[in-house]
């Protein structure tokens, strides 16, 4: 009887045990399933951060280009750069923390004077930011600066009164004096020139 009796406790422990395994299961799959939900909510809650992000970008855009455009900025590039120096892709202009793209036509190096930004602004102190990506460009001998690839960039202020037009002459040139090395001598300055739109020769 004895045997009897010890052999339904264990079979009742085995059935115990894999119900226990079951519900643990149970659980881990719920668990899983919840993980997995909340995985998807902060994914969409990402996706609705960029689109916000997107939105207020060109919130800020139409704020430096919108409504009241009562003001004018041509910024031109004078390159007086060598020829050791060549321009890489197009010139990066930043107004007031507002990326515009520039041309890419054509061979920037080639050209000694050209307009990159011509655009309306509202009245008011602007930041400009310029960046020039360089390459070396020698040959021969010199071949060797090829290889240096660097960027120079340049902040400007400049404050455009209601009806004005501001033209801002940036300039990539060389800077001259003995120990002075290549990656170190190209320099841009930076020099507005605002004027009533009505005072302007056409």
């Amino acid at each position: 009887m004895m045997k009897h009796t010890n052999i339904l406790l264990c079979f009742f422990a085995v059935l115990s045990l894999g119900y226990s395994r079951v519900a643990f299961s149970e659980e881990d799959g719920d668990f899983n399933k919840k993980l997995m939900d909340v995985e998807n909510e902060v994914n969409d809650l990402k996706e609705r951060f960029f689109k916000s992000k997107a939105t207020l970008r060109l919130l800020k855009e139409s704020i430096v280009q919108g409504a009241v455009q009562d003001a004018r900025a041509k910024i031109w590039i004078k390159n007086d750069l060598s020829s050791s120096y060549k321009i890489e892709g197009s010139i990066q202009c930043n107004i007031d923390g507002v990326d515009f793209p520039t041309s890419t036509e054509g061979n920037l190096s080639s050209q000694k004077e050209y307009s990159i930004i011509d655009k309306e602004i509202s009245p008011g102190k602007h930041v400009v930011d310029i960046k020039v990506n360089l390459r070396g460009n020698g040959k021969g001998f010199f071949s060797y600066i090829n290889n240096y690839s660097f960027t120079v960039n340049r902040k400007g202020l400049f404050t455009a009164e209601q009806g004005d037009e501001c033209q801002l002459i940036v300039s990539l040139y060389e800077k001259k004096g003995f120990g002075i090395s290549f990656l170190d001598k190209p320099q841009i300055s930076f020099e507005p020139r605002c004027r009533p739109m009505s005072g302007i020769d056409q």
